[in-house]
């Protein structure tokens, strides 16, 4: 199971959603599930909603209600100035690359900087994409070192699966710097 990003995320990603559009609570939690939980993880209504009232006491969204028939009010919220600045900054922090990350970890961290990119300049989304190129390079060396060994002792029956398991990885690695870095020059030239 992929590790998930730490929870104080969470407000990121509703930064990053109310810089494009007002939102209710509500919309927030549909729009990650259907939008962003293939790469980040689902989130509970309380998970939410705890949250934008953190964002709302810390200054960075207000909150306005708005009636609906006779239905209760709906509260919808808005990024503030301070919300904005607290979401370019951290956007454009570059990823850090250490021993304990867990690559999962670094995609879902790179894919919600990327989601949220156009919120900061173009050549810093670019510098993110160019440090994680040089890290999955650096990686799929690994692999092939860790290929060769498994080849060597593949009559072992352990070996095999871990071969498999290794061979699923180097895939996904080499297709993300085959396929996918070059589709993202392509579009962000445009």
């Amino acid at each position: 199971m992929p590790r998930v990003p730490k929870e104080s995320n969470l407000e990121y990603v509703i930064l990053g959603l109310l810089n494009h559009e007002k939102l209710s609570g509500y919309d927030i939690k549909q729009i990650i599930e259907r939008r962003i939980s293939f790469f980040w993880k689902k989130t509970s209504f309380t998970q939410v909603y705890s949250t934008l009232k953190k964002l709302e006491k810390e200054e960075l969204v207000s909150m306005r209600e708005e009636k609906e028939g006779n239905r209760p009010n709906k509260k919808i919220y808005t990024i503030t100035r301070k919300g904005k600045d607290k979401l370019e900054i951290w956007v454009s922090r570059p990823l850090t690359f250490q021993k304990t990350n867990y690559s999962f970890t670094l995609f879902q961290e790179f894919l919600l900087k990327l989601y949220f990119g156009s919120s900061i300049p173009k050549e810093k989304t670019h510098y993110n994409i160019i440090l994680l190129e040089k890290w999955l390079t650096h990686t799929s060396g690994i692999f092939k070192e860790f290929e060769q060994d498994l080849l060597r002792n593949q009559d072992e029956e352990d070996h095999k699966y871990y071969y498999l398991t290794m061979k699923f990885g180097q895939i996904i690695y080499e297709s993300i710097l085959d396929k996918w870095f070059k589709e993202a020059e392509r579009i962000l030239k445009k």
